[in-house]
Parts: structure tokens; sequence; C-alpha cells
């Protein structure tokens, strides 16, 4: 007997994720970008393999020395990014293609759109960039037919694109363009549950979520700026000490005297080991990192 997971079970554990935040009843989880760890790797250049033990997640836990609530707006869907470039044959999107999200059927343009191909034309090279953010397919003049999906608006550049991953728009972050796609969306036999661009993190296989944060200076005092660190993660609904109910402050100093977050409550559900970041009093760190489900 033979299974395997789909891709689109992965999709939906990460909206799961984001769902959390995104809710009002019941309440949304509270999550934190916490960093720590100020002693040494056995080799600076070459972190420790991080493992899922018990004994490393205490050992975490304990290193832990500044965290700071992530809000909902510092969370999106993200894929790996693929600019259009001309004379690059692009695959052709297909509900019976195996490996398709490991395929490259869409592209980011200059223009900060993003197409899905529908046909490459016979598996010509692609020398027309296609354009244009209207409903229906376009046709360019090297015989591919694309779809457009959405565009990006200038917070999802700034905040999300990098070099290496392209978000997509889920729930608030969607502009009125890739909204109006979603709405004339209609299925047809050969195209994905809903239609050609109902569910941009479905139909383009979004199981990844970045999760960004900035830690500015010393956070108002309460963080400090003269050390190290070499540990970043995620942490879910930690308590406080004072009262035991869910942190709710924006920032927290932790494994300090001074600190009422209790660092062995919550759920990590991520972090990584790192080469070591310095801390200075003029200084702000923009932590990010993707977590694929």
């Amino acid at each position: 007997m033979t299974g395997i997971i789909k891709n689109n079970f992965r999709v939906e554990k990460a909206k799961a994720f984001v769902d959390s935040l995104l809710r009002t009843t019941p309440a949304a989880e509270k999550v934190y970008l916490f960093f720590g760890k100020d002693t040494a790797w056995t080799d600076e250049e070459a972190p420790d393999a991080p493992d899922d033990s018990l004994a490393t997640e205490i050992t975490l836990r304990n290193s832990i020395i500044g965290m700071k609530n992530v809000p909902s707006t510092n969370v999106a869907f993200v894929i790996p990014r693929i600019d259009w470039t001309t004379g690059t044959v692009y695959d052709e999107y297909s509900t019976s293609e195996d490996e398709l999200y490991e395929s490259e059927f869409y592209v980011l343009t200059e223009d900060y759109n993003v197409y899905k191909c529908i046909d490459n034309n016979g598996g010509a090279a692609s020398i027309v960039k296609p354009t244009g953010t209207g409903i229906s397919t376009v046709t360019t003049g090297d015989g591919y037919i694309w779809k457009f999906m959405y565009n990006l608006s200038s917070t999802m550049i700034v905040n999300f694109l990098t070099e290496v991953s392209l978000p997509v728009p889920y729930s608030g972050q969607r502009t009125s363009f890739q909204l109006a796609v979603e709405a004339a969306a209609t299925y047809s036999a050969g195209q994905p549950l809903g239609g050609h661009g109902k569910s941009a993190i479905h139909e383009l296989g979004a199981d990844g979520v970045m999760v960004s944060q900035k830690f500015i200076n010393s956070e108002g005092d309460i963080l400090p700026v003269d050390g190290t660190y070499r540990q970043v993660g995620i942490i879910m609904n930690p308590r406080q000490i004072s009262d035991g109910e869910l942190a709710t402050d924006s920032v927290y100093l932790v494994n300090h005297s001074d600190s009422d977050l209790d660092e062995l409550t919550g759920y990590v559900i991520y972090f990584e080991n790192r080469e070591v970041i310095s801390r200075s009093p003029s200084q702000s760190e923009n932590i990010q990192f993707v977590i694929n489900f």
C-alpha cells in the first residue's frame, strides 16, 4: 500500500497558522519572535545543527534573551521567486503534473505582477513579457498564454519580497486587481478547483510562511544592546510570571531577574541556529525567516 501527503494539505496547515493570527473569535494566537544564546558555538562559523529533542528545547528556552510580538501584518505566504527572463522556457500549469510545484510555471515581472503560464506554445522560449492586470488570459506575441494572478503592493514588496522568496498576498494583503480575478474565476475541466485565479495560495503551492520582525535598538530600554546572540525563533502563547496569563506586552526581556515572561511556557514552533550577531545601541536588526509546512 502506498500513499502521499497532498501539497494542498501543507498549504492548509500554513493557512491555519496564518488564520490563527488573523481571527478575532476566539482571540488570535499570541506569537513572539525571540533571539537568544549569548554563548559561542564550538565553531562560530559553523553553528550546531538544530534537533527536535526536548533537551535541546529546554536549553534553547533557557538561552532566550528577548522577544517581540509579531503582528499578523508581519506574516505572509511565500513561494520561490521566479523572475520573468526573456529566452526562458517556462512550464505550463497542469492539473496532471506530478511535480508541478517544483517546476517554473509562474513568473514575477519587473512591474511586480505575477502570472501563471497556461500555455508555453509547445515548449518555446518566452521572449515577450506578459503585461496587464485584467481578469482574462493574456496571449503574448511569442505564443504564450498567461493568467494574471496578482500584483504586489509597496508594503508587500518592502516587507516580504527577497532575492529568493516571493510573497503571495492573502486576506487584507490583496489588491483590488487580485480580488477582481478571484471574483471572476469559474471552474472548467483542466483547471484548478474554483478556476484559474480563485486561490493564489493553493494554485501556486504556497506552503511557506515568512515571519518578519525588527528589533530597534533597546526597544525602549527593555533589551540589552551590548551582547551577542546566535538563535532566533518563534514561540506561541507564552505566559507571564506575575499572573500566569498569556503574554500581552509588545516586548519582553527574558531569563533575567526583571523579566515577567516565563520562558518555559508556550510552544516553540520554529527556531534557527545562526552565526553570531552582535547588538549595539544604534543598531536595528530585521529578522526574517520562512517556516515551511
